[in-house]
Parts: structure tokens; C-alpha cells; sequence
């Protein structure tokens, strides 16, 4: 099964390398060396886009979201749109 593109944008973030086939882009001649390409990461990046989406109200909220090292999104129902989102903080 592949993983949900959630899982892949919150490693991708975190500078983390994701499937060789992510980088390559069918039809498209190039050079680049897909062994190794990495992502570049981004601080802070689920605080921004939380609160860009005015879903952090309180200065707890950024204070704490800051140390999200990682987000992980699971489908419970697809049927009403059900998700569970798991954060993972650094310390």
C-alpha cells in the first residue's frame, strides 16, 4: 500500500528521503541523480501552515506546535471523512 501523502509531505518537511520513483518525473529527461536528491527541510513547517489555516487560537498552541517533529494522518472512515491526526514533538 502506499503511503498517504500526508505521511510523505510531513518527511519531506523534515528533510527526511522519500521513494526514489517520487523523484523522477515520467516523460521528463534528467540528469539529476535520483540516489541523491534529498529534501530540503523546513522549521516549523506544521506551525505555519496551522496557523496560515487560523486552527492555532490560543500563544500555547504556537508555542507548542513549534516542536512538531512529525504528523501522521490515518483514515478511521471514509465514508464521513474521519481522520485521526497523531503529532509527534520533539522535547
Amino acid at each position: 500500500m502506499k503511503q498517504p501523502i500526508y505521511h510523505q509531505l510531513s518527511d519531506a518537511v523534515l528533510g527526511e528521503k522519500l521513494g526514489d520513483e517520487l523523484y523522477k518525473i515520467q516523460g521528463i529527461e534528467s540528469t539529476v541523480d535520483v540516489k541523491k536528491v534529498k529534501p530540503t527541510k523546513i522549521d516549523n513547517f506544521w506551525g505555519i501552515v496551522l496557523d496560515k489555516e487560523g486552527l492555532l487560537t490560543e500563544e500555547v498552541d504556537v508555542d507548542n506546535i513549534t516542536k512538531v517533529s512529525k504528523l501522521r494522518v490515518e483514515m478511521v472512515d471514509p465514508a464521513i471523512n474521519h481522520i485521526r491526526v497523531t503529532f509527534d514533538f520533539t522535547s
